[in-house]
């Protein structure tokens, strides 16, 4: 971690690499700014995960560290978001607060995908799609 710190001044937020119940590894669980192009063709992109620690866009909340003041600096999570992107927009509000956004991919957290929500009828009501 001090690595990490040494390299880059103003760190704001550290994602660590999910991983299925498996342990294979979630490519969903970082990436670049979202944009249309980018959400369309994402299930198609592969791309190997540096073994290093690497600055991208965002980093899923499902395990993310983000020192408390920064945090409360920027509001927390955005409470109009209901459920999902919420952590995409935080990372989002800390690049634009001039901090970087990083993931470790040494650092390792089991994630069981969908589970907030399993009933797929209930998340299509819950979205209006």
């Amino acid at each position: 971690m001090k690595n990490l710190l040494s390299r880059v001044k103003q760190v704001g937020v550290i994602g660590i690499m999910l991983q299925d119940m498996w342990g294979n590894q979630e490519i969903q669980c970082f990436g670049k700014e979202p944009s249309l192009i980018r959400l369309v063709t994402r299930k198609f992109q592969h791309t190997l995960t540096p073994q290093v620690p690497f600055q991208t866009g965002w980093v899923s909340g499902g395990a993310m560290v983000v020192e408390k003041e920064l945090f409360a600096r920027l509001g927390g999570f955005d409470e109009g978001f209901f459920l999902y992107w919420e952590d995409i927009d935080l990372c989002k509000r800390v690049r634009e607060a001039n901090y970087a956004v990083w993931l470790h991919p040494q650092a390792r957290a089991s994630h069981i995908r969908g589970a907030s929500q399993e009933d797929i009828r209930a998340k299509t009501q819950m979205y209006g799609t």
